[in-house]
């Protein structure tokens, strides 16, 4: 009877196990299996271009917890954002992109050789200038094209990496797993990555050559939030090669949907040749480049290099317009406005000594003039 437990109890743990040790033991090919799909599709595509048209569904503040309330992500609250239409170029050694701001304003952004450089049409009180050009780093254009979904995503160490050099940084991979057969066709595969800074969960598409159709980040540090990249809808612009043709982008916030923007891709082409002009932004060369990280600016040439030297940014205009505005009353002094204060300062002083004495006078006149009258009046020739 002892025995007969014992064998029962044996086989009550193979049959709990066993499923658990062959889905532990299939991970690891499954998950190796998709890496090296996902890479090989995306290292095939060699050049890209097409247009888009950027649509904002819905857009409400977003309470992050210790940082300001923001709009879109990526952009400023105060200033102009991005609208649509626009145009794409990419390369193996550079990318722009041309987009439509609500101000009206076209602005370029080319990344080369680890930098972007944004150009933007000079405000009118710089005559001298066609263009604002700012040289920053990466993940702002990375992040912010849209094709992050694609292309790559935020490392632990803020990086924009492709799925293949998220696995070469520390992380957990929390479960991998391949969906049910829908009509007729392979399931997705569906891959939760952990790192110290996100938890990604990413579907990857068989029926796609294994791009990724959707994907949602779970900042580690902000756990009321969400966000939402979705591919829902492909293109095939060459037979067997496939490319996003509509994303959706979503953020929640606790659970609710704060913010829905979507990019609907048209003409896109791949693996065609691209000119070097379209990487060349009209107007930049001889423009002044203000090199954000390095805090300097100079002169770039039609490709944003570098010529001549640089120079240490001066005090802009927007700093002098925001102190006038907090203190209206003090405007930035200078030698000869100091001077002039301390004259007017000692000016000061000599009125307040005479308009002091005058007083003393005054008060010593009265004085006098009661003693007198306190005194009596000696009488004439009395007896």
């Amino acid at each position: 009877m002892c025995e007969g437990q014992h064998v029962f109890m044996a086989l009550a743990l193979l049959v709990v196990l066993g499923p658990a040790t062959t889905s532990a033991r299939g991970t690891k090919p499954l998950l190796e299996d998709v890496r090296d799909r996902h890479r090989a599709t995306l290292e095939a595509i060699r050049t890209v271009t097409y247009s888009y048209e950027w649509t904002q569904l819905k857009n409400e503040p977003i309470q992050y917890d210790n940082v300001p309330s923001q709009g879109v992500p990526g952009t400023p609250i105060d200033s102009a954002h991005e609208t649509g239409p626009g145009q794409y170029w990419q390369s193996p050694d550079v990318w722009r992109t041309r987009s439509l701001y609500s101000d009206g304003s076209r602005v370029d952004e080319v990344f080369r050789f680890g930098r972007l450089m944004r150009a933007r049409p000079a405000k009118k009180n710089a005559p001298d200038q066609r263009l604002k050009v700012t040289s920053e780093t990466m993940s702002a254009f990375q992040y912010g094209h849209g094709l992050t979904i694609l292309f790559g995503h935020q490392s632990r160490d803020f990086e924009i990496l492709p799925f293949h050099g998220l696995l070469h940084q520390p992380h957990k991979i929390r479960s991998v797993e391949r969906l049910a057969v829908r009509d007729g066709r392979p399931g997705e595969i569906r891959v939760v990555l952990e790192n110290d800074k996100c938890v990604y969960e990413l579907w990857f598409s068989p029926n796609h050559n294994y791009l990724i159709r959707k994907r949602i980040e779970r900042p580690a540090d902000q756990p009321r939030h969400w966000h939402e990249h979705e591919v829902s809808e492909f293109v095939e612009p060459n037979p067997g090669q496939f490319f996003p043709a509509r994303i959706e982008m979503r953020s929640f916030e606790n659970g609710d949907l704060k913010q829905h923007t979507r990019r609907n891709l048209s003409d896109v082409r791949i693996n065609q040749s691209v000119p070097n002009e379209a990487f060349r932004v009209p107007g930049m060369e001889g423009s002044l480049c203000e090199d954000l990280m390095a805090r300097t600016q100079y002169r770039v040439d039609a490709d944003g290099h570098r010529f001549g030297a640089a120079q240490p940014i001066p005090p802009t205009t927007t700093h002098q317009t925001a102190h006038f505005e907090l203190f209206p009353s003090r405007p930035a002094s200078s030698p000869s406005s100091l001077a002039d204060q301390s004259t007017e300062f000692w000016l000061y002083v000599v009125i307040a000594v005479l308009v002091l004495g005058l007083c003393v006078a005054l008060f010593e006149i009265r004085w006098l003039r009661a003693e007198l009258r306190k005194r009596p009046i000696p009488k004439l020739g009395g007896n």
